[in-house]
């Protein structure tokens, strides 16, 4: 008989793993600024954290104690703080193919900050304000 979690371990300990290792790849071989590639490599360290959450809270015995309970308690903050990175990832390298779109001439790789959203309020066009009356 399989648990009834078996598609939850699945997708926290092979699917989100995985994706989050060739987001890390693809991210580095398109040379995105270094704080992208670390922040696309952050999931894969936040699940490692998951299994440790799992392991300490003891998650595997029948048997829990109110700590145990507590320690699990983690694995819903964490699992929340993974989706949080894995949307501020998105944001950022969104911002970053845009800029790279319009062919702007201060990319981050040229300028040297490695900010993409840094970069991409630099560049962009001033708004524009009502004439004063002279």
């Amino acid at each position: 008989m399989t648990s009834p979690y078996a598609l939850h371990s699945l997708t926290g300990m092979a699917i989100i793993p995985s994706i989050a290792v060739l987001a890390t790849v693809v991210a580095a071989v398109s040379r995105a600024p270094g704080r992208l590639i670390g922040l696309t490599a952050l999931p894969a360290g936040l699940v490692i954290l998951q299994m440790l959450v799992l392991m300490l809270g003891g998650h595997d015995n029948d048997h829990t104690t109110p700590a145990g309970l507590s320690i699990l308690g983690l694995h819903a903050l964490n699992g929340l703080a993974i989706l949080g990175v894995s949307g501020l990832i998105l944001r950022r390298a969104g911002l970053l193919a845009r800029q790279q779109r319009r062919g702007s001439s201060g990319s981050p790789q040229a300028s040297g900050s490695g900010n993409a959203i840094t970069e991409t309020r630099r560049f962009r066009t001033p708004r524009r304000t009502k004439p004063t009356p002279s």
